[in-house]
């Protein structure tokens, strides 16, 4: 949602020229500390910081791009999800889409937007929260004592999330599946 609001934004802007996302990256705020049995070097200690602080999400897997939000990276980046082979291609462990993988995310977030929308606007604002293994949507949420859901109560029980793939999102996605299959 704030890709497609940013890239709205820099389209008025910018007229004429094309918007491409970057990444969808999320910084966890926090002040990290390093915890060891063992001293640590202040080089040692800074790496731990630098990996603890690294964002998470999904790059565009342009090089081009790769290197504008990493100049830094040699092999493995600090501050992105992203890290290269040998042959210089993405490692396994990169979190990296395309840019059509990148336009079936925005494409589908805004079916799902306009799903939402239609909803409300009909009235429909029920309780549905979801589980997806143990995790469960009311653990966090700041409104669960308003909300009134027990999922005890008759005719009330959680959505249950598939454990999916990137992979297999983006196929569901492009297969045209509803939004509200995909989460």
């Amino acid at each position: 949602l704030y890709m497609n609001a940013s890239l709205e934004l820099e389209a008025g802007r910018h007229p004429g020229k094309e918007a491409v996302p970057a990444a969808l990256l999320y910084y966890h705020v926090e002040d990290p500390s390093v915890e060891t049995p063992v001293e640590l070097t202040d080089e040692e200690i800074q790496e731990e910081l630098s990996r603890q602080l690294r964002m998470q999400g999904v790059v565009n897997s342009d090089a081009g791009i790769v290197e504008r939000l990493d100049g830094e990276m040699e092999t493995r980046s600090d501050v992105i999800p992203v890290e290269r082979k040998k042959d210089g291609t993405f490692s396994a462990r990169s979190s990296v889409l395309t840019r059509q993988e990148l336009q079936l995310v925005s494409d589908h977030v805004n079916r799902r937007i306009a799903g939402i929308g239609r909803e409300i606007l009909d009235g429909r604002i029920s309780l549905d929260p979801y589980k997806k293994g143990s995790e469960e949507a009311c653990t966090w949420c700041a409104f669960k004592r308003v909300c009134g859901f027990e999922p005890a109560m008759p005719g009330l029980s959680m959505r249950k999330l598939e454990e999916l793939d990137q992979k297999e999102i983006l196929e569901r996605m492009s297969e045209g599946a509803p939004a509200t299959d995909i989460g």
